[in-house]
């Protein structure tokens, strides 16, 4: 079975949704006959490229033409080509085609005239992946190619095309579909389909495609199979493509503007329910929804294009959750003129310490008819609390090592979820050397938030040895030899590349 993509990709002229110019030029050039013997189709991914390659190759070499323009799909020459096996009609993937080799092999075929057809049409796809050795081989051709010869490239980065081919090319720039000219097609495919959506799936689904009518029917398709029937509504379309709801778009809109009251463990839960990736894309559509509005905040803009560049660097994180929830919070403190790690962790003790206090005040109160724990029993729940842990002289004897680790991580976690989570994903191993305690960190992130004093303090309330100093080192990639990096000696340059501030 086909997908919908397949199923409704446009087969001729007057089926191509949006590209107007684009269409209008090709057809005057079918109906006059001036037909050139090079094309560049440039154009972001499921723009059309390949569409409109094959309808305008086809067209070229049908028989009996509609309208003088628009391929009949029903003559020998067009059934083969929509069948995909038209001799004059050579699609080629210069992703792997892309040596000189390749394109003497082509050079040598172009010689052969056209068997079915009136021209011989080669559809080069993805040609910026092209060598330059091979577009040099088939300059010469395209300068003064034989009559009966036709090249169209499809590309998405055309400045990777040599200016010697662009300027013996026509240029057709393929612009992204608009909202509406998507709806118009996910209309047409409902309609066909016989299948009711209500409007809000529609225009989420539309959003998401990110003006590519490719990505845009496949997001529509998965939406379709998983249904399995139902009447599909906003609520269907969320849970099926795991799209967070306004009210928890809204709520992180604010946080970044430090308008919302709640520290960055909770973030982690609203972020770790969905995926990054669509999570950043809805936040920049709430944003942009609100630059259309004029409702917007004046760094709005700048948080768009920094999240936007983000989602690439998102995908090298094992967990992209907290790399996220890291990028929101250095905008928000940036935003409200705050420090970046101190007030992360300075919140979290700070909640800790009021527990602490209003602890303390229930053990001093005076008996009453409401407590019945008994004053003693309480002692000794507190100080189990509050016991720390000793080092004893053979830790850095492999299994004590281990069981120090497991304890230090399990009692911070009493203290602090956040920094429970930065031990848990980069802690690799801790040493005793002399009067300093040393954890061995692998992640340059985790390593500038547990190098603040207000994680070391904590850290400290952990370990009975206050006469230690506790130093965070990281380990390289490489070698495994350790480099000291505190967060005091950082330079501002060291400080932007930690968190991968532009």
């Amino acid at each position: 079975m086909a997908s919908l993509y397949q199923k409704y990709r446009a087969k001729n002229f007057d089926e191509i949704v949006g590209h107007d110019l684009v269409k209008n030029i090709l057809i005057e050039a079918l109906k006059t006959n001036r037909i050139s013997h090079s094309y560049i189709f440039f154009g972001t991914r499921g723009a059309g490229k390949t569409s409109i390659s094959r309808i305008f190759a086809r067209a070229l070499n049908c028989q009996s033409r509609i309208d003088n323009y628009n391929p009949c799909n029903s003559c020998e020459s067009c059934k083969a080509s929509l069948f995909g096996n038209h001799p004059d009609i050579i699609e080629m993937d210069a992703a792997s085609n892309r040596g000189i080799d390749d394109a003497r092999s082509l050079k040598e075929s172009i010689l052969n005239l056209p068997s079915l057809g009136k021209y011989k049409v080669y559809i080069i796809d993805e040609a910026h992946m092209m060598t330059k050795e091979a577009f040099n081989a088939l300059l010469k051709t395209i300068e003064e190619p034989p009559e009966h010869v036709v090249f169209i490239f499809c590309t998405t980065e055309v400045r990777k095309v040599p200016v010697t081919i662009i300027s013996r090319s026509q240029v057709f720039t393929l612009r992204n579909a608009t909202i509406a000219e998507l709806k118009d097609k996910v209309n047409y495919i409902l309609k066909s389909e016989n299948i009711s959506m209500d409007e809000e799936s529609i225009e989420l689904i539309c959003k998401l495609g990110n003006g590519s009518y490719r990505d845009t029917e496949s997001l529509l398709e998965k939406v379709l199979l998983q249904a399995d029937g139902q009447v599909i509504d906003i609520n269907i379309t969320r849970n099926i493509l795991g799209i967070p709801d306004s009210e928890i778009i809204y709520i992180i809109y604010k946080y970044i503007h430090g308008q919302a009251d709640f520290d960055i463990d909770q973030l982690i839960s609203y972020i770790a329910l969905y995926d990054a990736e669509i999570l950043i894309e809805m936040i920049v559509n709430f944003v942009l929804d609100k630059i259309r509005d004029k409702t917007f905040f004046e760094n709005d803009i700048s948080t768009s294009i920094e999240l936007i560049n983000f989602v690439n660097e998102i995908k090298n994180f094992n967990k992209p959750e907290i790399a996220l929830a890291f990028k929101l919070t250095e905008i928000r403190n940036r935003n409200t003129n705050t420090s970046f790690s101190d007030e992360i962790v300075s919140k979290s003790v700070k909640n800790k310490a009021n527990q602490t206090l209003q602890t303390e005040s229930v053990s001093k109160r005076p008996e009453s008819k409401d407590v019945t724990i008994p004053s003693n029993e309480l002692e000794q729940k507190t100080k189990k609390h509050d016991e720390k842990i000793n080092l004893h002289d053979d830790v850095n004897d492999e299994g004590a090592k281990r069981d120090l680790i497991s304890e230090i991580k399990q009692k911070v976690q009493t203290k602090n979820k956040f920094l429970y989570k930065i031990l848990e994903s980069s802690l690799d191993d801790i040493e005793i050397i002399d009067n300093k305690i040393i954890f061995l960190i692998k992640d340059t992130k985790a390593l500038s938030i547990l190098s603040s004093p207000n994680s070391k303090n904590l850290l400290h309330e952990c370990i009975n040895d206050v006469n230690k100093t506790i130093e965070i080192r990281l380990i390289t990639e490489n070698d495994k030899s350790v480099v000291i990096r505190t967060v005091e000696n950082l330079t501002e340059h060291e400080i932007s590349e930690v968190f991968d501030i532009e």
